[in-house]
């Protein structure tokens, strides 16, 4: 069985998109349309990865990376997807624990790349 990731967007077609190519790389993909229904799936069981998008709806990315870091006090690592380019989103998300941060629109091989070196392989 593949290595487990839970990916955070609330974009349908992104999400459904990045779960396809992932679940095609043979990781396992738990989906969740925004931080709230990610942090449910990372209580249930901890995923070797956390992909979130920077801004959804209930719990942003910066917030779910507050929860990860803070109260789960997990060690796993996050990949931050933003649309926003600005230095300050990138900093923030980085000040919050996020492991790499990378600005939309980026191509599937980017994240592959980035997701591959987070996980040692």
């Amino acid at each position: 069985m593949g290595r487990r990731i839970v990916v955070a967007e609330d974009d349908p077609q992104l999400l459904e998109l990045l779960s396809f190519v992932l679940e095609m790389e043979g990781y396992e993909v738990e989906p969740a349309e925004d931080g709230d229904q990610a942090i449910e799936l990372i209580r249930r069981a901890t995923p070797d990865v956390l992909i979130s998008d920077l801004e959804m709806p209930l719990r942003d990315g910066i917030s779910l990376l507050h929860w990860v870091r803070g109260e789960a006090k997990l060690e796993l690592p996050v990949l931050i997807l933003t649309a926003r380019s600005r230095r300050s989103a990138e900093e923030d998300a980085r000040l919050a624990g996020a492991d790499r941060v990378l600005v939309k629109p980026v191509e599937m091989p980017v994240i592959l790349r980035h997701l591959a070196d987070l996980l040692g392989r």
